[in-house]
């Protein structure tokens, strides 16, 4: 069997990241907020295997309204990588 360290996983190969699982999602996640100094976080999940989007989430260090605030935030930033909402619109 192939040493694990030495394989290339294909959404690192195609620098897609909507090839991750989640669990190398979460891996990534905490070697940026180690690296970058994030001292509060929000996870989204969603499993649409159903045929339905069930969600939920989990929250680090953050209150109500500003896990509002950072998913409005977040909304207009996938509207802009969309191009349904120009760049320079914040």
């Amino acid at each position: 069997m192939a040493d694990d360290k030495n394989i290339i996983s294909l959404a690192e190969a195609a620098d897609d990241s909507r090839m991750w699982s989640p669990e190398q999602m979460l891996e990534e996640a905490v070697k940026v907020a180690r690296d970058e100094g994030w001292n509060k976080a929000i996870v989204l999940f969603l499993d649409d295997t159903t045929g339905r989007f069930d969600v939920d989430f989990l929250n680090a260090g953050l209150n109500t309204s500003q896990i509002v605030a950072v998913c409005e935030a977040m909304k207009m930033r996938a509207l802009q990588m969309m191009g349904y909402v120009p760049d320079d619109v914040d």
